[in-house]
């Protein structure tokens, strides 16, 4: 084949490559163009696309402003939301609903027009209903709960409610779907706050610096927290006698919010104009050990050894302040060292002094409520808890019932009161300093205010005895001891910051502390559930 004939052969191929793409491109203009109509002449005489859209671009234009009327509708979950009680949780009045990102658990907080609230679908939700109620026997501060299992109504209208609410976002409807596929979810009451890693030092400081006079409060419970979560084996919060890193997110710094703070104040960590109301304990978990097999009784041995030696620090710690060996500001408390570590490595801000002697303090207090409260409210806490569904799904509440173990709680509950009773002198003072603010037991409480003798240990002498000393006209007490009062004052140290309370007003006559005190039973009473011994606790000084 010479020159030429190639030559035409190639513009031959040439040609017909054109021709084949000009019918491609003409064929795609074709098919793209179905919506339009053809081109022609209209009233204001020039070319172009006739004035009335067909039909498919009616339709294009009204989906495009539904969504756009979506996105203006859409609002964002605020996290200065009010509080709701969760009874009055309206499924048909959801605003907002925002997915948290948790490997463990899907968590939503969901809002409506009079507040928020929480919804959480929990990975263990028996030992997490279970601890949520423990706390709330201990009047710790903690957000209510409501169980939503699966084949009540309300259940139903719930998943309804989201997946309307999440039109706008396929993906979060599709995140929605899938974490509603259980058989119990939890309602929990939200609560507007700032969690450890997003406090800053300025504000960790305001929060929890004695400097300020609502951050004891503050603290020492705090300390209550610890001896539940001590109770309750649960390691997932602080990290004292655990081998964790703890976990920031279940302790919460409660906010007073109003018009002046705002989702973006409230997380810039130099923003300090911020009112604190109380720390907050969240996602707890009772955690027993397993002591069927070799290893479960070990690992339990192992956890009693650690509370005993962890109590005995405490009251060490605390006997180093009130004998007056230490100052409460400069001590390095050895108990406290973990926790301090701890705060620190999330806020920046450097807890000593008198904050941690503080958090001692509450966590005296919280064995103290505990031990008062005694094992028979656990058992009907359990009890509750086993009762709380009519219907279970594939054993998955009973396997979790299964998992809390009342012989484990029992040891841990044994050792506390064992390691409490030790101290009797340090407890008393711990107590009487704080004017017993913080013990839960409300007829403990009012009767101790009266000379700190409680009339339901007493038998009928003593009963007698006392209500002849009430009406012998002791009124008030005299300015001395000389005549048969004693009165009780804090150790002052380093001009009086071991306490706040100072001079104590109450008096305890010593014919009562004497003569009466001796005759207190020990045996089991029905109220507080366990043996107490009050002459072991209010005593002589």
């Amino acid at each position: 084949m010479d020159k030429e004939e190639r030559i035409q052969k190639l513009e031959a191929m040439i040609d017909n490559m054109d021709i084949a793409k000009k019918a491609y491109l003409v064929d795609l203009y074709h098919k793209a163009g179905y919506k339009h109509e053809k081109y022609c002449e209209t009233d204001n005489k020039r070319p172009g696309p006739a004035m009335e859209p067909t039909k498919d671009e009616k339709q294009e234009m009204h989906d495009r402003d539904n969504f756009a009327a979506l996105e203006r509708k859409k609002r964002r979950f605020m996290l200065t939301s009010s509080k709701l009680n969760l009874e009055l949780i309206d499924w048909n009045k959801l605003v907002a609903l925002h997915n948290l990102k948790n490997d463990v658990n899907k968590i939503f907080f969901v809002s409506q027009p009079m507040g928020a609230f929480v919804i959480k679908m929990c990975s263990e939700v028996v030992p997490t209903y279970f601890g949520s109620r423990l706390l709330q026997c201990l009047q710790i501060p903690t957000p209510d709960v409501k169980l939503l299992p699966f084949y009540n109504d309300e259940f139903k209208t719930m998943v309804h409610s989201m997946e309307a609410l999440t039109l706008h976002d396929d993906h979060l409807r599709h995140v929605v779907r899938l974490s509603m596929d259980r058989p119990f979810i939890l309602l929990q009451e939200y609560i507007p706050a700032i969690t450890l890693n997003k406090i800053g030092d300025k504000r960790a400081e305001r929060c929890l610096s004695t400097n300020y006079a609502d951050a004891s409060s503050r603290l020492i419970n705090i300390g209550r927290i610890i001896a539940a979560d001590i109770l309750m084996n649960n390691n997932d919060r602080f990290p004292l006698i655990w081998d964790t890193d703890g976990n920031y997110g279940n302790i919460l710094f409660e906010v007073k919010t109003d018009e002046k703070v705002d989702d973006e104040l409230l997380l810039e960590p130099t923003y300090t104009e911020i009112n604190f109301n109380d720390s907050v304990a969240i996602d707890t978990q009772v955690r027993c050990i397993d002591e069927s097999n070799r290893y479960g009784k070990v690992g339990a041995e192992k956890y009693i050894k650690r509370v005993n030696s962890f109590i005995d620090v405490i009251f060490s710690d605390l006997k180093e302040i009130i004998s007056g060996n230490s100052s409460v500001n400069s001590y390095d408390y050895d108990s406290m060292k973990n926790l301090a570590s701890f705060v620190y490595t999330y806020t920046g801000y450097d807890i000593r002094g008198r904050s941690l002697f503080r958090i001692i303090e509450g966590i005296i207090i919280g064995i103290f409520n505990i031990k008062n409260m005694g094992m028979e409210v656990i058992r009907k806490v359990l009890e509750h808890t086993e009762n709380a569904i009519e219907k279970d799904w594939k054993n998955v509440w009973s396997d979790g019932v299964s998992t809390i173990k009342i012989e484990f709680i029992q040891k841990i509950y044994d050792a506390m009161c064992q390691r409490l009773e030790m101290y009797p002198k340090e407890l008393r003072w711990v107590l009487r300093t704080h004017l017993l603010n913080f013990v839960v037991d409300k007829e403990f409480r009012d009767e101790a205010d009266q000379g700190f003798i409680i009339r339901k240990y007493l038998d009928e002498e003593g009963v007698k005895m006392l209500s002849e000393l009430e009406h012998s006209g002791i009124d008030q007490a005299p300015d001395s001891s000389e005549d048969g009062f004693q009165q009780y004052k804090d150790p002052l140290l380093d001009g009086g910051d071991a306490g706040d309370a100072g001079e104590y007003k109450g008096f305890i006559p010593k014919q009562v502390r004497d003569e009466i005190a001796p005759s207190i039973p020990k045996e089991e009473t029905k109220e507080m559930g366990e043996p107490k011994n009050i002459r072991d606790q209010w005593g002589k000084n």
